[in-house]
C-alpha cells in the first residue's frame, strides 16, 4: 500500500478514498486502525502517529494503534490530560510547533517509550457531535514543520476515519446482539424441552 500512497496528493479526493479503502479492506478492527494510521502518517510525512480512543467509561484515552520508532499501543492518557486529551475534550484540532514548551504537553508517554516529541498536529475523531478520540502525528520529517494545511488535512482525514470507526463499532454491536438472540432462543428451547409433558406432546 505504501507505494500507492506516495503517488497520491494528500489534498486529493483520491487520498481520502484511499483512507476509506484502508479501513474497509482490513479483516480486523485493529488492523483497520493501523492501515488508516499508516496512510495518514505517510500522507502528512510524520515520524510517528497514534490513534487514541476513549474507553467504555470515557475516563481515559487508550492508544489503540501506534506507528513509529517507539510505538505506544496500549498506553493510556487520563481524560483531558496532554495535547491529545485536550483535543479530544474540546473537539478542536491543534498544531504545536514546540511540544516541550507547550503547557499541555504530557511527557509520560515519551518517558515510557524513549521517543522524543518535537512537534505535534492532533485532530479529534468526531461522529454526530460525539468525540470518539483523536489522531496525533509527531515530528514532521524532512526537516520541515507541520503547517496549518497539515492541520486542516488531518481534520478531513479524521472525519472520514471517525465514520469508519463508528460504523465498525455498530457492526460489532449488531453481531453481538444477533449472537445474544440466538443464544437466548437456544436457552428457551432447552427450557421448553425440560417442561413436564414436553416429550409426550412431541410424540403425540
Amino acid at each position: 500500500m505504501g507505494d500507492n500512497i506516495a503517488m497520491l496528493d494528500p489534498n486529493s479526493s483520491e487520498f481520502l478514498a484511499y483512507i476509506g479503502k484502508a479501513m474497509a479492506t482490513a479483516d480486523q478492527p485493529d488492523m483497520a486502525l493501523e492501515r488508516t494510521l499508516e496512510t495518514i502518517r505517510q500522507g502528512l510525512c510524520a515520524e510517528a502517529a497514534s490513534i487514541f480512543l476513549f474507553d467504555e467509561a470515557e475516563q481515559v484515552l487508550e492508544c489503540k494503534a501506534s506507528l513509529g520508532p517507539h510505538p505506544a499501543t496500549g498506553m493510556s492518557v487520563p481524560r483531558g490530560v496532554g495535547i491529545v486529551g485536550q483535543v479530544a475534550e474540546q473537539g478542536r484540532a491543534v498544531l504545536v510547533e514546540d511540544a516541550a514548551s507547550h503547557p499541555a504537553f504530557y511527557r509520560g508517554i515519551d518517558q515510557m517509550t524513549g521517543f522524543v516529541t518535537h512537534s505535534v498536529v492532533c485532530a479529534p475523531l468526531i461522529v454526530r457531535d460525539k468525540v470518539l478520540g483523536a489522531v496525533m502525528l509527531l515530528n514532521k520529517t524532512c526537516d520541515r514543520k507541520f503547517s496549518e494545511q497539515d492541520r486542516a488535512l488531518l481534520e478531513s482525514y479524521c472525519a472520514l476515519a471517525a465514520l469508519s470507526i463508528n460504523n465498525a463499532r455498530l457492526s460489532i454491536l449488531a453481531l453481538e446482539r444477533e449472537r445474544f438472540q440466538r443464544e437466548l432462543e437456544i436457552a428457551r428451547e432447552i427450557q421448553r424441552s425440560m417442561l413436564p409433558g414436553a416429550g409426550q406432546a412431541r410424540i403425540q
